[in-house]
């Protein structure tokens, strides 16, 4: 299954952001308090709404500049199968990589390169 990205990519892409704009603009976009980023960026760990929060705005905001890639997508994954209990989520994430596959090959389209990175999900 593929995981969500690390604290440490989440806090490094909050860091870029930071220096890209100011602490209170980024804050306010993950729908942080200024104190509250403040503390994750000095190294605290965050609580789980605030992981979630991170990884919304990473999804939505905060890879950007890279366009999407496989860390992006990783997040974008752990977002959507919110919820689900943690026995479930490898298998729900192996279905949503092959109909993403599956999409692409109905299209005659290429999916992302790095789509084959997220696991080790077989084609269906």
């Amino acid at each position: 299954m593929s995981e969500a990205p690390s604290i440490e990519v989440l806090r490094a892409a909050v860091r870029t952001a930071v220096h890209s704009s100011s602490q209170r603009v980024v804050a306010e976009q993950i729908g942080l308090t200024h104190r509250g980023l403040a503390k994750l960026l000095d190294g605290s760990t965050p609580r789980e709404n605030t992981r979630r929060k991170l990884l919304e705005w990473y999804v939505r905001e905060g890879s950007a500049q890279r366009g999407p890639d496989e860390t992006t997508a990783r997040a974008a994954l752990d977002v959507m199968l919110d919820g689900l209990p943690e026995t479930r989520k490898a298998a729900a994430t192996s279905r949503l990589i092959n109909l993403v596959r599956k999409i692409h090959d109905q299209a005659g389209t290429q999916p992302p390169e790095w789509i084959d990175r997220l696991g080790n999900e077989k084609r269906e």
